[in-house]
């Protein structure tokens, strides 16, 4: 007999691939929450079996072999699937465990409590407790449900839709609505008197139109070669008559809206004007979507095939393209695929579009947009060995891109990657503001590296051998600069030490004391040369020592104590009134070497007259 967890990973298996293939991805809303609730019922009954690490996605080929033949959307998403469940798993195991102690202590204290009652009622689980599970640990409502009923124990559901609704007014209260389901009504109104807008932009970037329309921020006319966002791609701006078009986006399935570009407008309805794209705008966001298909391409290549488009944003001067991936692409990875781009662009290979039914241009290996609907027909666009169904706006020949160049690549969302890349005369714009940044830094560092030299002559040392003025490698004058650093402060120590024979002792009592004030030091050198003096005979007994060191508006103490002297004196105790006197607090160390700081170096006399009524 089949064990009931067996065929319920099944079932929840089952369920979940298609709906992933099907381009849902799991989320906190809507269907993407329904995902995750079907996953996660399943993940546990894996965690009742034993298994201790992600385990549902080692099953996807076992589904793909029995039920791939006659739904092929399962074989072409196979990698997307394995990914997401992976992911989901891994991420749903690190809140189970505490999750599902949290519960079992819930259940031994009800049952306890249960018992002790001796009650006919059903035993409860506090409904803020489940949802403190459910918002917190990621347990959706059934899933505490189904743990919970294996012990006989409801959850007041009562309370948990009372905590839920909370949280929804909570929500609300920081939402502002956008009016966006008044318009679409209006568009919808609109499509349905004159129908779809015809779209001419793929054949001409100008034509004559007909004005249907002109509302409070726009005009919709009978056609247009303006392009409306879509697929990623920023819609078109441009003129119609003497109006500035600011953008063009699409409503109601079909009608084109070409928003106004903050100006009034004297047009009418039914009036003929003439509809011009900006070519410029279109030109370099036509050279960025083509970048988008190679650059798809090459991080497959990179990266792996499991890589698919989560979203992007084409712009003019530049765009965005989001991916999945678990973790930052190495520099040499954004290399390879920056390469392997423009290696593309450099071939010269043609831009070729044809129009063809959704089952044959998938059977023919053209790349789908993970999660996308598409109509019967669809348009395949071809550049090299990218093969892609689109109905963006592109260039006619690989060439035209120019040049390509990744900007950043980060994190958005758990699993998710941004690169954000720029092409044509937008990249070598930036390029060329990098290279000016990159010889501003070097010449910062050569000027640096010649002031480092005077240094070294000012404080005795030997002059420095002058690096070559045309040495660009950033590596190699940040060696230079810090062997020079380390050379002035080895001058600065060696001087500091040659000046210690000038130190006297002040006999006060039976205790000598040594103060001393150094310029231009710092706490790690008076340290250093406190180290260095309780070596020598002359201050290794019954000596109090207090350096001062100064540098800048800082003032930095410390207090040392010979051996023979700790059963009386605490460089603690000794150092905390000198530290107030000098305008620091705080200060520590042990008995027998304390160290603290301040700004007031007027004050340093003073401090050591503390110093000395102490002693």
């Amino acid at each position: 007999m089949i064990q009931p967890e067996l065929k319920i990973i099944a079932d929840h298996l089952r369920s979940s691939c298609f709906l992933i293939s099907d381009g849902v991805l799991p989320s906190n809303e809507g269907r993407g929450y329904v995902l995750r609730r079907i996953m996660r019922r399943g993940m546990r009954q894996l965690h009742k079996l034993g298994a201790r690490e992600a385990s549902m996605y080692k099953l996807v080929d076992a589904l793909i072999k029995e039920m791939g033949t006659a739904y092929p959307e399962l074989s072409r998403a196979r990698a997307v699937i394995t990914n997401t469940l992976k992911t989901e798993e891994e991420k749903f195991r690190e809140t189970l465990e505490k999750g599902l102690k949290i519960l079992e202590e819930e259940i031994t204290h009800i049952t306890t409590k249960h018992e002790a009652r001796s009650t006919k009622h059903e035993a409860q689980l506090s409904g803020s407790i489940a949802f403190k599970l459910y918002d917190t640990y990621g347990f959706p409502l059934d899933l505490t449900q189904d743990i919970l009923k294996e012990k006989n124990i409801e959850v007041d559901t009562e309370e948990f839709n009372h905590e839920m609704e909370l949280q929804r007014e909570r929500a609300k209260a920081n939402w502002k609505g956008s009016g966006e389901v008044a318009e679409e009504k209006i568009f919808f109104d609109l499509k349905e008197k004159f129908g779809e807008t015809k779209f001419l932009g793929y054949e001409t970037l100008s034509t004559k139109a007909k004005i249907l329309a002109v509302l409070e921020n726009g005009i919709i006319l009978n056609q247009t070669p303006f392009y409306a966002t879509s697929g990623g791609q920023k819609g078109d701006d441009g003129k119609i008559g003497n109006v500035e078009i600011s953008e063009t986006k699409k409503f109601a399935g079909g009608v084109f809206f070409h928003f106004f570009f903050n100006q009034k407008c004297d047009l009418k309805v039914g009036d003929e004007v003439l509809a011009e794209v900006n070519s410029i705008t279109r030109a370099m966001r036509a050279a960025n979507h083509s970048a988008t298909h190679l650059m798809h391409k090459a991080l497959k290549e990179i990266l792996g095939n499991s890589i698919s488009q989560r979203g992007s944003n084409v712009d003019a001067e530049y765009f965005t393209f989001d991916f999945n991936f678990n973790r930052a692409m190495t520099a040499e990875e954004i290399k390879k695929v920056e390469d392997l781009v423009n290696k593309n662009i450099k071939a010269e290979n043609p831009v070729n579009t044809n129009i063809m039914a959704l089952d044959k241009a998938q059977s023919s290996g053209a790349e789908a947009l993970f999660g996308e609907k598409y109509d019967a027909e669809v348009r395949v666009v071809s550049m090299g060995n990218s093969v892609e169904l689109c109905g963006g706006t592109h260039v006619k020949n690989t060439s035209e891109i120019g040049i390509f160049k990744i900007i950043s690549e980060k994190s958005i969302a758990s699993g998710i990657r941004r690169i954000e890349a720029k092409t044509a005369d937008a990249a070598k714009k930036y390029l060329a503001e990098e290279e000016k940044k990159l010889q501003n830094l070097i010449q910062n560092y050569h000027k640096k590296i010649a002031q480092k030299n005077q240094e070294i002559l000012q404080l005795g040392g030997k002059e420095s051998e002058n690096i070559n003025r045309d040495e660009k490698n950033l590596n190699k004058l940040e060696q230079e600069l810090k062997r020079r650093d380390k050379e002035i402060e080895q001058l600065k120590k060696q001087n500091l030490f040659k000046n210690l024979t000038n130190l006297k002792s002040e006999k006060i009592g039976a205790i000598n004391l040594l103060a001393h004030i150094f310029d231009d030091a710092e706490a790690k050198d008076i340290r250093d040369i406190v180290a260095k003096i309780k070596t020598d005979s002359e201050f290794s007994t019954l000596h109090i020592i207090a350096f001062f060191a100064c540098k800048d508006e800082k003032v930095s103490v410390c207090v040392a104590v010979t051996n023979d002297l700790q059963e009386k004196f605490d460089a603690t105790k000794l150092i905390a009134p000198i530290i107030e006197t000098i305008g620091g607090k705080g200060g520590g160390g042990k008995k027998d070497f304390a160290m603290g700081g301040g700004t007031m170096k007027d004050n340093i006399l003073q401090a050591i007259e503390v110093l000395k009524n102490q002693i």
